[in-house]
Order: C-alpha cells, then sequence, then structure tokens
C-alpha cells in the first residue's frame, strides 16, 4: 500500500529489473519512478504506472468497482 506521498509501507517485497533485465527483490519504499516492477499472476500492482511489455486481465474492482476483471497491455496505465 502506498501513501499519499507515493511513499509504499506494504511489508510485501517486490521484484525491480535492472539496465540487464535482470531481477532484485526491493521493499516497496525502495521503488522509484523509473523502476521496472515484474508483475506476476495473482500479485497487486504495488504503485502507480504503465505496463511495458505483455498483457494480463487485472483484477481492478477496488478502484473502479468493476467485478470482471480487465485486460492491459503494453502502453495501458495501471
Amino acid at each position: 500500500m502506498c501513501d499519499a506521498t507515493g511513499k509504499c509501507t506494504s511489508c510485501q517485497s517486490d521484484y525491480i529489473l535492472d539496465e540487464q533485465k535482470q531481477e532484485h527483490q526491493v521493499a516497496p519504499s525502495e521503488i522509484k519512478v523509473g523502476d521496472i516492477l515484474v508483475v506476476r499472476a495473482g500479485e497487486k500492482v504495488a504503485v502507480d504506472g504503465s505496463v511495458v511489455e505483455g498483457s494480463v486481465a487485472l483484477n481492478t474492482q477496488s478502484l473502479t468497482g468493476e467485478s470482471l476483471p480487465q485486460t492491459v497491455s503494453q502502453g495501458d496505465e495501471v
């Protein structure tokens, strides 16, 4: 979960990709603007951003009230 300043306070760890496309586990509080996060099936999206690669059916019910997952793909904002 992130607060109004963008600081993430969840105890969940996330994975970011470095310039060589290697995954590194980080705490949400360590996520910076410009980082590329790896989001796997069933995980929550920790911060606002846009899809860089791939597509997925994303549960947006807590944001939009829509009960059916919404398909998001490259370029879509999440």
